[in-house]
């Protein structure tokens, strides 16, 4: 056979190599034999055949496979850039490979040396013979056949943002209409907020500007034409603005829920008074996210650990503005309402349900009115109840876990009419409050956690999610009273014209099995007495309320969400120097696990790398802390089921440190 140096690049080709092939009978096997000792042989490959054969291996780059046989054998292997070689020895033998312009090659003879950079070590024995380990061919295949399997869940996420806090101050200018003011009672408001949500943008970061109104009612004292004390009321307004700058996830939406503290007044003079007021806006962020769940990969034996996640999703968010006309008698025994000069509402959740298409949702109002009554001051309480019904606009597809309803009061009057007998005992009340209905659902998804694969190596990234789960819910009616006792400045008090207040959280924590939230209710009176028995003054307290709302799941560092309600408010005058006050909260609490998982991605399946075909069939391993079957399976690429039948372990059962575990592969 003549060959065409030219073709092979002459100058990288030794001398030895372009010599005739030698006789089969020549050749000193031995160093083959020990070449290819080490190598990953299939075992059909590996078997002793007493007549020629023919073995194939399939790959994207050029790799050596050999077997040992009684008779010379034909080894062909099919590359991308295909190749054709011949070698002639005593029994014919051929590999060939089909490509677009055949090559011709010879056997290259024992006597050959490998080239230096694919020989890793190398010694010498006794009989002269250099025996020594070849490098791995690499082999370059990237994800082999089989197609990734991945699943999507949508849920919507929520967080508490940090409340921003507006501080409101005006000077207030007293109409002509009205008395000059001798002396300051008390003052009551209501915030409303012009914009009740804003989106976050495509960065997360947007500036807002929160604008509102503060609806004041305050009381003072003025003098009448017989020069005795009187009790105004007097409604105003004062516009506010802020801007601050919102930071969260981009595309999600930020909702806002204004809740006043406690307003300060100050008289200035008889035509002017002070207010002072902090607005603190909270906020909460929905988000809709989609959840990327790796299932596995199609046509390829991989063996997955299972695990399971648990995350909480927002089913159901709803606002719906209802109209609430009502119209209420006063009680047997009530004096005649003339005109009534103050009121506040207390409005708390009965009951709420969903069934098919509506949510129904009913609520308890309570009332307290300061009123005249025969030219005097006096107090009137009463209470009635509404129903109002939210159309449900979207399916729900997972059993609800538990939910929660607020009210915001948009607009309210209360009027005194007269009944058919001409007496003055029926109050109309029309509102206009919207009812905001919020779910949640529980939804549990099966993960990968791991994988790995008998025969070949496996590679996947996992991205961190942060999911927040609802660990546990409650509520806790408490009752609250108080004493309030009379300064002696003034005296004697005869009579409690007027009652207010509203309840604050100071501290929320969640413990094991509940969730302890502690507050304040600064309440105001409003009272007739003094010397001369017509002095109005005021008096105010501060009562502290504290409870502990079971909740089994729940533990030590898990994020509580709680929301007091005050339901109702009253006092009993225990004599002229004391009053009780009286008080029902209403206090629902949550509590949430923030928890980070890491989740698989993307994962791809290559040819294994690096084997030299010694690692044993049979292992013996010593456990160590923190080995479990799996890890142990992973690292030998055995099976787990095999591990446990071998070992006589049970489906859940766990190896222990220090335990002899036989691996057969």
């Amino acid at each position: 056979m003549e060959y065409n140096k030219g073709f092979f690049e002459e100058e990288n080709i030794p001398d030895f190599a372009l010599q005739p092939a030698k006789p089969a009978s020549a050749f000193d096997t031995t160093v083959y034999d020990k070449l290819f000792e080490t190598k990953d042989q299939p075992a059909e490959a590996a078997a002793q055949i007493d007549e020629p054969a023919v073995i194939e291996a399939q790959t994207d780059e050029p790799a050596v496979i050999a077997a040992q046989t009684d008779e010379p054998a034909v080894v062909a292997v099919q590359i991308d850039e295909q190749a054709e070689a011949s070698a002639q020895i005593d029994e014919p033998a051929e590999a060939s490979a089909q490509i677009d312009e055949p090559a011709v090659f010879e056997a290259m003879p024992v006597s050959a040396q490998l080239p230096s950079d694919h020989i890793e070590t190398s010694d010498v024995s006794e009989t002269g013979a250099v025996s020594f380990v070849q490098k791995p061919m690499p082999v370059g295949a990237e994800a082999v056949s089989g197609k990734q399997k991945n699943r999507k869940v949508k849920y919507t996420d929520f967080r508490r943002l940090d409340p921003v806090v507006i501080h409101v101050e005006e000077d207030i200018l007293i109409t002509d209409a009205k008395p000059d003011m001798v002396q300051m009672l008390c003052i009551e408001g209501s915030c409303h907020l012009n914009e009740q949500s804003v989106s976050a943008g495509i960065h997360g970061t947007q500036p807002v500007r929160l604008t509102g109104d503060l609806k004041c009612r305050a009381l003072y004292t003025a003098e009448n034409d017989e020069k005795e004390p009187v009790i105004i009321s007097y409604d105003s307004g004062i516009m506010f603005r802020n801007d601050c700058t919102v930071k969260g996830e981009p595309g999600s939406t930020i909702v806002f829920s204004p809740n006043l503290r406690p307003i300060e007044c100050e008289r200035v003079n008889e035509r002017k008074f002070r207010v002072r007021a902090a607005i603190s806006v909270d906020m909460r962020e929905y988000c809709d996210k989609e959840l990327l769940l790796f299932e596995g990969i199609d046509e390829e034996e991989v063996q997955c650990l299972q695990d399971e996640i648990l995350f909480t999703d927002i089913a159901l968010r709803k606002t719906e503005i209802t109209e609430v006309s009502e119209e209420i008698r006063l009680k047997d025994g009530t004096p005649e309402i003339d005109k009534i000069l103050c009121f506040n509402i207390n409005l708390a959740e009965n009951n709420k349900q969903i069934s098919g298409e509506k949510a129904m949702v009913n609520a308890a109002v309570n009332l307290n009115i300061l009123n005249k009554s025969g030219g005097r001051p006096a107090f009137c309480k009463c209470k009635t109840e509404f129903t109002q019904f939210i159309r449900m606009d979207e399916d729900i597809l997972n059993p609800l876990l538990a939910g929660q309803v607020s009210f915001d009061i948009q607009s309210c009057s209360l009027t005194a009419n007269r009944d058919e007998d001409g007496d003055g005992s029926v109050l109309c009340l029309n509102m206009d409050v919207a009812t905001t209905l919020e779910y949640y659902r529980q939804i549990r998804e099966h993960s990968i956690a791991d994988l790995y694969h008998f025969t070949k190596d496996v590679e996947y990234d996992k991205v961190r999610k942060e999911l927040n789960c609802l660990c546990g819910s409650g509520a806790s009616d408490i009752s609250v009273r108080e004493i309030a006792e009379i300064p002696e400045q003034f005296g004697k008090a005869e009579q409690v014209v007027y009652i207010t207040g509203s309840g604050m959280i100071k501290s929320q924590k969640a413990a094991q099995d509940k969730v302890i939230v502690e507050g304040v209710l600064p309440v105001t009176l409003v009272c007739i007495g003094g010397e001369s028995g017509k002095l109005p003054f005021r008096i105010e307290k501060e009562a502290v309320f504290k409870t502990s709302v079971d909740m089994p799941g729940c533990r030590e560092g898990m994020e509580p969400d709680s929301r007091v309600v005050l339901k109702d408010l009253w006092f009993d005058q225990i004599n002229s120097r004391q009053i009780a006050i009286n008080a029902e909260i209403a206090v629902t609490g949550y509590a949430f696990d923030k928890q980070s998982r890491d989740l698989i991605q993307m994962a791809s399946v290559k040819e294994r790398q690096g084997r030299d075909g010694t690692e044993p069939g049979i292992i013996v391993y010593v456990a160590k802390e923190g080995d479990s079957v799996w890890k142990v399976a992973k690292r030998y690429h055995a099976p787990v089921s095999w591990i446990r039948s071998v070992n006589d372990l049970a489906d859940h059962e766990e190896i222990k440190a220090g335990a002899k575990v036989l691996i057969v592969r």
